[in-house]
């Protein structure tokens, strides 16, 4: 069964390329005048922040190629374009000065105290100063209870085949007072490499319990970019008490700026991204947050990445890929977290690049020229930051090539790079995580994305596996 859906999701992929070859990235784009598309400029609606509109008889020729600035200028007109095979619909440019690549170290802030997130959590049940609770693990010791340490995997003469790698990569230390007992969802962990996760509620063994959104549908969302609820817009939570949207928005941004953000080395800031209002049936109801990220600079990061398949031969063999690092909260009751997650936290580094970047129209055009001609694809477009592996090499030389997360975070170097990133209108990774996203390197004009848990570039013949 698992090979007939790796079989599926590469000929999904690779029908998505319409042409092998990358677009030359300066490469005009063939296009008319289309009714205007939705601008948002750091957050603000069009009518707040207009664009200047050239009142001249002969419209100055958008650039493909600028500052920030001049990106943000000409987002109308970039909006009015349109293409064969692809329409946009909205984008999002922040309202920052300059997005120059930067290496990046991945950890977390060596002085983070996770105490009063784990008092706010458990002091109502709990002991959380009691240490039978707290489960610890430590980086180069083995994860196999009573076998011998395997920094790499190895051949078993005895076994007749390999033995794959037992070494613990990171530190992790959690509280997790029902481990044993079977609910291990009722915790809090942190990880070395600055992720923390937790559930205020925990899960239960309840198959259809409220904990696992994945099992409802959204019966509204809003994108706090362009709409926010009304102050008077509230729902019934799982446990029966009333609680308002707005309430509910600041309620998790402060969770995030009192409880989460202390784990940074650097300077960030979280906010509401996306609100999907989840209805649990019966008249009850739940929210689910994406969370946007954004550095002192005023730089949005890509938080809509989520797991794919790390394995294929492009990425073990050294090329570089993205690294996802989900943002998300979610609560089904009223003041509660019913569960949280930030995979992992980076030091921003020095520059090594500070080029102008592609118009909106460029690399929509590049995008437009390098999928399947009948595509058909409704996008709404940000340009932000995603964060890069420079390459995978911890596993060269072994016996087996394997992919280790947490390895290749602390072992190896890692960038942000400025991306223009195309994701269908009215869809999540956190509901879907099959569902595409395309992107365009702002500086490159390279073309990759990421359908059915498959990361590939344009111009690669395969998929890697």
């Amino acid at each position: 069964m698992k090979l007939l859906k790796i079989i599926a999701a590469l000929m999904i992929a690779a029908s998505l390329f319409g042409c092998v070859d990358t677009p030359e990235s300066l490469k005009k784009a063939q296009t008319e005048p289309a009714e205007s598309g939705e601008i948002i400029l750091g957050g603000q609606s069009a009518e707040e922040s207009p664009a200047p509109v050239n009142t001249s008889e002969k419209p100055e020729k958008a650039a493909e190629r600028g500052s920030l600035e001049a990106i943000r200028n000409q987002l109308e007109t970039d909006l009015k374009k349109t293409y064969k095979n692809i329409k946009i619909t909205k984008a999002h440019v922040s309202d920052a000065d300059a997005m120059p690549i930067r290496n990046i170290k991945i950890g977390m802030n060596p002085d983070y105290d996770y105490t009063p997130l784990l008092e706010l959590f458990y002091s109502d049940r709990y002991d959380v100063a009691d240490e039978k609770y707290y489960r610890h693990t430590k980086a180069g010791t083995s994860m196999s209870e009573g076998e011998p340490l395997r920094n790499e995997p190895e051949y078993s003469e005895e076994l007749g085949q390999v033995i794959l790698r037992n070494r613990a990569d990171i530190d992790i230390d959690g509280f997790a007072p029902i481990y044993d007992d079977g609910d291990k969802t009722l915790s809090v962990f942190k990880y070395s490499t600055g992720g923390v996760w937790g559930s205020q509620t925990g899960g239960g063994l309840e198959s259809d319990a409220v904990y696992y959104y994945n099992n409802f549908e959204v019966c509204k969302e809003y994108d706090l970019r362009d709409d926010k609820p009304s102050p008077d817009e509230e729902y019934t939570m799982a446990d029966g008490e009333k609680w308002s949207a707005s309430e509910a928005i600041d309620y998790v941004e402060n969770f995030w700026k009192e409880y989460i953000s202390p784990s940074d080395t650097d300077e960030f800031t979280y906010t509401v991204k996306k609100l999907y209002i989840m209805d649990l049936g019966g008249g009850k109801y739940g929210y689910l947050f994406d969370m946007q990220m954004t550095d002192k600079s005023g730089n949005f990061y890509d938080i809509d990445n989520s797991e794919f398949y790390f394995s294929n031969a492009a990425i073990l063999a050294g090329e570089p890929f993205p690294f996802p690092d989900e943002l998300s909260t979610y609560c089904a009751q009223k003041e509660k977290i019913t569960r949280f997650t930030k995979d992992f936290g980076f030091e921003l580094c020095d520059e090594t690049d500070s080029e102008s970047l592609l118009s909106l129209g460029e690399a929509s055009g590049i995008l437009s020229e390098t999928l399947a001609p009948n595509i058909g694809l409704e996008l709404e477009a940000e340009l932000c930051y995603s964060v890069f592996c420079k390459g995978y090499h911890c596993a060269d030389g072994w016996i087996k090539k394997d992919f280790y997360s947490f390895l290749c975070q602390t072992e190896s170097d890692f960038e942000i790079r400025p991306y223009w990133c195309f994701k269908p209108v009215g869809e999540s990774y956190l509901l879907d995580p099959f569902m595409g996203r395309y992107y365009v390197d702002a500086v490159t004009g390279e073309v990759s994305m990421i359908v059915n848990l498959v990361y590939q570039k344009a111009g690669d013949e395969s998929s890697g596996w």
